[in-house]
């Protein structure tokens, strides 16, 4: 550990959010939008079958799953898409004649990735609380499961991002295992 490179860490971190927030069309404001459509359409199924989830409405128990569902995959998406890109370009390597460790790297891209998830979710909570009367009661639990989902999916799109050199590895994994995690993780049923 006298080796750690905190400076390292925060530079790579600090690069990350900067790049992250440069691209912020693809990687904000699309994931934005689709939890919004998600919201629209669920809303729409609500107000004709009058949903109810014990004492509310069906998309206020809708919601904390659909910013739930987002995060988690922008979360995978945002570590490993980048990684594969940087491998494809060759842009990968200046990390790797760099004087720091593999593992300060992965550090780097898990932290900045869960600075991002818990970013992106804040964001969906707070644009989704304009159109919605959004009340999550117990908000410490929802802010926890928020975070322990984001170091998760983070840590697995890293892994796959240092594992795969292809967009067939990347794709497959996020096809076959991150979007049906999604769908059965109880966002549309309790």
């Amino acid at each position: 550990m006298g080796n750690f490179s905190f400076y390292a860490i925060i530079t790579i971190i600090k690069f990350r959010i900067k790049e992250y927030f440069s691209e912020y069309h693809y990687s904000i404001i699309a994931p934005l939008i689709n939890t919004i459509l998600f919201v629209i359409i669920f809303s729409t199924i609500d107000n004709y079958y009058a949903l109810k989830m014990n004492d509310q409405s069906f998309i206020e128990f809708l919601i904390p799953g659909l910013i739930l569902m987002t995060v988690v995959q922008e979360s995978y998406d945002n570590s490993s898409v980048t990684l594969v890109n940087m491998k494809q370009i060759g842009s990968f390597d200046d990390y790797l004649t760099a004087p720091i460790s593999r593992i300060e790297i992965f550090l780097s891209f898990i932290i900045s990735s869960i600075i991002i998830g818990i970013f992106l979710g804040i964001i969906n909570y707070l644009i989704l609380s304009l159109f919605i009367n959004l009340k999550i009661i117990e908000i410490k639990y929802f802010i926890y499961y928020l975070t322990i989902a984001i170091i998760f999916f983070s840590t697995l799109g890293c892994l796959i991002g240092f594992l795969s050199y292809t967009w067939d590895t990347q794709s497959t994994v996020s096809n076959f295992f991150v979007t049906p995690l999604n769908f059965l993780s109880g966002t549309f049923f309790s």
